[in-house]
């Protein structure tokens, strides 16, 4: 029998034989060296495309930071694709690996920058629930150093935009405010003929518009005002608790 020419140190699994060459390499490996050829050669691939999965899902995350940051300060259209990708250390071409459009790249910014129930936006302290949880909420949000604050809320921010934006990013924004009104009215007190989704419909209205209206005003006496009296139509429990509380105390 003529002896085989090659080498058989040289045809080891890692020189992953490639599929066309199966019929050819099947006789001189054996059925079960080429399960383990194969094997190896998809668990490579699979291991490259998780990589490339994760490294594609971090730049995602970089572009949309970086949009974050421009549109809590000055909108969304101020995070525009070439201010997004530059903050981001990005080549403008490298956007549409992401995002089809500026309009997809909004939606996705304001299910971020609104969906998240806990941070910079309207949400009350874990440790606490009903009437206290909005309390502790609303004075919070509707506090002088929360107006001034440029990376605060990105609701006042974003929400003049949101009329003239695309359907997918009023879709998205919709979404975003449904989950906040859920949470709000979990907690809101109970008001005779009023549901808790109208109590945390009206709350929100007062909180947000009540921001929005006192940073457009900052520096001017009618600004602490707004935050003042949003506060007071927000709790109208505590303005009724206020006197009997000094009456109390006399």
């Amino acid at each position: 029998m003529r002896e085989d020419s090659r080498d058989p140190a040289k045809n080891t699994v890692a020189e992953r034989v490639p599929e066309r060459q199966l019929s050819r390499t099947y006789s001189y490996y054996g059925h079960d060296m080429i399960c383990l050829i194969h094997k190896g050669c998809h668990e490579e691939a699979g291991q490259r495309v998780t990589e490339r999965s994760v490294r594609k899902h971090q730049t995602r995350e970089r572009i949309l930071k970086s949009a974050g940051r421009l549109a809590r300060k000055e909108g969304l259209a101020a995070a525009s694709v070439p201010r997004v990708m530059s903050g981001a250390g990005l080549t403008v071409g490298g956007f549409y690996a992401h995002f089809p459009s500026k309009q997809a790249m909004d939606a996705e910014l304001v299910r971020t920058l609104l969906g998240t129930l806990s941070g910079k936006g309207l949400s009350g302290p874990d440790d606490a629930s009903g009437l206290e949880w909005v309390r502790r909420a609303v004075e919070g949000y509707l506090a002088g150093a929360h107006r001034d604050k440029v990376d605060g809320c990105a609701y006042p921010a974003v929400i003049s935009e949101i009329a003239r934006a695309a359907p997918e990013v009023r879709r998205a924004f919709s979404e975003a405010f449904e989950l906040r009104v859920g949470t709000v009215a979990v907690h809101a007190p109970k008001m005779a003929g009023i549901s808790a989704r109208e109590r945390a419909l009206a709350t929100l209205a007062l909180t947000l518009g009540g921001l929005l209206l006192a940073r457009g005003t900052k520096g001017e006496p009618v600004s602490n005002e707004i935050l003042v009296a949003c506060r007071k139509w927000a709790l109208p429990e505590l303005d009724r608790m206020r006197p009997a509380k000094m009456m109390a105390r006399s």
